[in-house]
């Protein structure tokens, strides 16, 4: 006859499965406080829905029909909620990518990127 290990008393795993959960639960607990922020009509600020730019083959970025310089496109980004950005079919994907880290910069919540048929 084999002899067989002696893997412990019953009353030793329920000593560590209590251990174990015990531990568990106080994992579970979450340490956060809670803040409650007051909403005030003084601190909202205007925002613009949507802005299209489009951005023509020699690099030069149009909103509407008037040409934008970059650091006046960072300040129109910084307050929209989706930008959509209108690539010409030839345009240098480096001004598309110049562009794109400003967006990114801005945290806005969206932009669409499309390729113009023109």
């Amino acid at each position: 006859m084999r002899n067989r290990r002696n893997l412990g008393q019953p009353s030793d795993i329920a000593f560590l499965l209590i251990i174990f959960f015990l531990l568990l639960s106080g994992i579970a607990s979450s340490g956060s406080v809670p803040i409650s922020l007051e909403s005030s009509e003084t601190t909202k600020t205007p925002e613009t829905a949507l802005i299209t730019l489009t951005i023509l083959e020699d690099g030069s970025i149009l909103l509407g029909d008037e040409t934008q310089a970059l650091q006046s496109i960072a300040q129109l980004i910084a307050s929209a909620k989706h930008v959509s950005i209108i690539v010409e079919r030839n345009t240098s994907w480096q001004h598309v990518v110049t562009l794109l880290s400003i967006i990114e910069q801005q945290s806005t919540a969206s932009f669409s990127l499309e390729l113009s048929d023109e």
